[in-house]
């Protein structure tokens, strides 16, 4: 295990050394783990996070996440995973209840120095669509940073839930 951490440390010096932004930094990481990591929901090792995911080059988004993160940090750079839900940001419906089993998913922030936490994500990224400081939808809701999964309980009347369609 500690040849692959090790490996991480290297790869996130040899991914970030000639380039002098944080900002610039995490964009490279992003955009390496987003094309160097195949996405694969049947995977062995899927959800096991960023060491399986650099050994295996595949995974799914929370593995793209964790990867990203721990690239990041190996950097200096700090970085946090998120998890939440959303779609490919039209099944929704506009209005009326709907289950949000099937939209799970991660992604990452990175904190930058004068913009705070930007988002990056690399699960839905590929050569031509890139999602660095932005997300390629406003359909996404951030539930926590921790992976507990969301809970409630509720007794008579109509429930309603809102949210705004940004990050701040």
């Amino acid at each position: 295990m500690k040849r692959w951490v090790h490996k991480i440390v290297i790869l996130a010096q040899e991914l970030t050394e000639k380039i002098t932004t944080d900002w610039e930094k995490a964009e490279a990481i992003s955009r390496w783990v987003s094309t160097n990591i195949r996405y694969d929901d049947q995977a062995a090792n899927r959800n096991k996070g960023a060491l399986q995911a650099l050994q295996t080059r595949s995974g799914v988004c929370e593995d793209y996440a964790k990867l990203a993160v721990a690239l990041a940090r190996a950097a200096k750079i700090l970085a946090r995973v998120v998890y939440g839900y959303t779609d490919n940001g039209n099944n929704w419906p506009a209005n009326g209840s709907f289950a949000l089993r099937g939209f799970r998913h991660a992604w990452v922030e990175f904190h930058l120095e004068g913009r705070g936490w930007v988002p990056a994500e690399p699960t839905r990224s590929n050569v031509s669509a890139h999602y660095f400081g932005r997300l390629p939808h406003n359909l996404y809701i951030i539930q926590n940073y921790s992976n507990i999964s969301l809970k409630g309980s509720h007794r008579g009347g109509r429930l309603s839930v809102a949210w705004t369609d940004s990050l701040e």
